[in-house]
């Protein structure tokens, strides 16, 4: 069987370094939390078999100012590559992966809590660590690991996966568009 490369798009500078810095200053003051999965019975829980992540929930200025740089620079370009124009975005978060992070193959439409979105978003902000590259299971094994600031763009059908940590900790915006 013949495996071809992932059909993503990639974006570089779309969050510049002074916005960076500014998001690791909030990310540091908190609050954060353990990422959680759903569980059977409805609700939410952190289970480190299939994700460890810490989760920060952008809001104010802050929010506003990556709101700004997704719609003048990402945008257009996935506008231009895919031929959507994306009406909506879920809440935008600040993820951190530890050494040993990771969030095992998924997808991000499985449920009708999330039918609706179309394209998923992952902002790479930093490059002191190693491992926790995002790979396309059902593609070529390709490890993706943008430069910081840039982002990768993809259907949110595809099976996915962020590899574990090996060394430092990786930060990420990440959103969905619909």
């Amino acid at each position: 069987m013949r495996r071809y490369p992932a059909p993503i798009l990639l974006v570089d500078d779309v969050i510049d370094e002074p916005l960076r810095q500014q998001l690791f200053g909030a990310f540091e003051a908190g609050p954060t939390f353990e990422s959680p999965m759903p569980t059977t019975d409805g609700g939410l829980e952190p289970d480190p078999s299939t994700k460890v992540r810490t989760d920060f929930v952008l809001d104010g200025d802050l929010l506003e100012e990556v709101a700004y740089a997704l719609h003048e620079r990402l945008l257009p370009a996935l506008e231009h590559g895919f031929s959507f124009q994306a009406m909506t975005f879920e809440q935008i978060k600040m993820v951190a992966y530890p050494v040993g992070g990771h969030f095992h193959a998924h997808r991000d439409v499985v449920g009708p809590d999330t039918a609706h979105r179309r394209f998923a978003v992952t902002i790479n902000l930093d490059d002191g660590y190693s491992g926790g590259g995002l790979r396309f299971c059902e593609f070529q094994p390709t490890e993706f690991v943008p430069a910081p600031g840039a982002a990768i763009a993809f259907s949110c059908a595809l099976l996915h996966e962020v590899l574990p940590v090996t060394a430092g900790r990786r930060h990420a915006l990440i959103t969905f568009l619909s």
